[in-house]
């Protein structure tokens, strides 16, 4: 957009210059026509030798009529007069003259200031063109180069002598050529612009090329000569391609949090039905039965068995409550709702768990802890059920208004390395939980891994203390 607009500033400059120098070409014309009237008055003169035709007559007159004792007196008197017609003659030449010499020496100024003014347009002109960010050449109709702007001597490290004259095939390869050429003859065909994009990508360095050929043509309508403009649209195609695979990959995560979702609706719904609702079933029984009994002598025996199942029945659904919110975290911190995730299901299924915490300060906001608590949920998950580690260090410092934290586990790993990580962010909901999480508070996420070694897991956190 500002592109645009400066260029049509600059053609909006360029008229005005046009029509303020008009006047210069119209005094020159005008110049040039009073020289010829000039010219053409004084040969007048001189061709048809008017003012001597009166002496002369007179000379003739004083020789046949004129008595021999007149005739000195009537020579006298004609050579007089010859002499005065001879004197207002070169006068009028002379002033011819005059104003012939006033007329050439103005118009020479007039000239040379349209010649300098000439040279300023045109060095504006190779100004204009050199500021043009794309690179643009000029070429005739054959396709030897008129001209070449600075982008274009950039680019292909050319100067502007090396350019002027020579034919484009000298500097180009054959493909290349054969479609100039073509694009060339459409071009001079067609009334309008010819554009073609061309993949010259190779392994590790995309470039993407537009080339536009646009003919210039007389008043006529004759072909005078060729403007090619080369644009590079690599970080264009870059970009789109870039958000089609996160469009993609935004679709298979979509499709997968749909899966998962109903995963944990399920997974939600067969442990209230096989755990909270047995033992709630097994609670009614027990009543019941003690029901039955009428009065019973021990009421505290009798009841003791319903009393474990609502305790069980109680426990599985704290347990459930917490799995899908840690109320723990709300209520005492960061470092208490750890160890409990620890305790609770972590050290069941590893030999080794070790956690270190140095919190200053102690609190930070709702968000920032939950993603904490989540990142290094997911990571000991990873690491326990998946990775099937026997050994898990968990380390958390925050320092400076930053949380440092770190996983460390020997399980598995994975294959191939940091790119296998990549990979598996793009398809793993877990990971790409994780990382989708850290970006939101403006964290960063590593994770290095080696095969058969185990598996790190760096993330930094803001840590703000919490408004009190």
């Amino acid at each position: 957009m500002l592109r645009d607009t400066g260029l049509a500033q600059v053609k909006v400059s360029v008229r005005e210059r046009a029509l303020r120098d008009r006047w210069r070409v119209y005094l020159l014309w005008v110049l040039r026509g009073l020289m010829i009237l000039f010219m053409l008055l004084i040969l007048q003169v001189a061709l048809q030798r008017r003012p001597f035709s009166g002496a002369e007559a007179a000379i003739d007159q004083c020789l046949d009529t004129a008595p021999a004792a007149q005739m000195r007196g009537c020579l006298s008197q004609s050579l007089d007069q010859r002499r005065a017609e001879v004197d207002r003659v070169r006068n009028e030449l002379l002033a011819m003259l005059a104003f012939l010499a006033m007329t050439i020496g103005l118009a020479f100024f007039v000239r040379l200031g349209l010649r300098e003014q000439l040279r300023e347009q045109s060095r504006f002109s190779e100004q204009v063109f050199d500021a043009v960010p794309l690179t643009m050449a000029l070429r005739t109709a054959r396709g030897e180069f008129l001209q070449a702007n600075a982008a274009f001597q950039r680019q292909f490290g050319l100067k502007a002598a090396e350019i002027a004259g020579h034919h484009f095939s000298e500097y180009f390869p054959a493909a290349v050529v054969r479609e100039v050429e073509r694009m060339d003859a459409q071009a001079i065909a067609a009334s309008g612009p010819i554009e073609v994009e061309f993949d010259n990508s190779r392994p590790g360095r995309p470039e993407h090329i537009v080339l536009k050929i646009q003919s210039v043509r007389d008043e006529d309508g004759s072909v005078i000569g060729l403007v090619a403009v080369r644009n590079d649209i690599t970080a264009l195609r870059v970009n789109e391609a870039g958000l089609k695979e996160t469009n993609e990959r935004l679709r298979r995560l979509s499709a997968q949090m749909i899966d998962a979702q109903e995963a944990e609706r399920r997974r939600i719904a067969r442990d209230l039905h096989d755990q909270v609702g047995q033992i709630l079933t097994a609670l009614k029984l027990q009543l019941g039965m003690v029901a039955q009994r009428g009065t019973v002598p021990d009421a505290a025996a009798a009841l003791q068995p319903a009393r474990e199942f609502a305790e069980e029945a109680l426990r599985h659904t704290r347990d459930l409550s917490a799995s899908l919110h840690p109320h723990l975290l709300d209520d005492l911190g960061l470092e208490p709702a750890l160890h409990w995730l620890l305790d609770r299901f972590v050290r069941p299924l590893v030999a080794t768990v070790e956690l270190r915490c140095r919190l200053a300060p102690p609190r930070s906001t709702e968000a920032i802890e939950l993603v904490a608590f989540r990142v290094v949920q997911e990571a000991l998950t990873n690491a326990a059920r998946h990775a099937h580690a026997t050994r898990i260090g968990v380390i958390l410092e925050a320092e400076g208004g930053t949380l440092s934290i770190e996983v460390i586990d020997d399980g598995v790993g994975f294959e191939g390395g940091p790119t296998a990580i990549e990979q598996q962010r793009g398809t793993s909901l877990g990971l790409a939980g994780m990382s989708d999480r850290v970006a939101e508070v403006g964290g960063q996420l590593e994770m290095d891994s080696t095969p058969g070694v185990g598996t790190r897991l760096r993330a930094r956190l803001p840590w703000d203390r919490r408004a009190a």
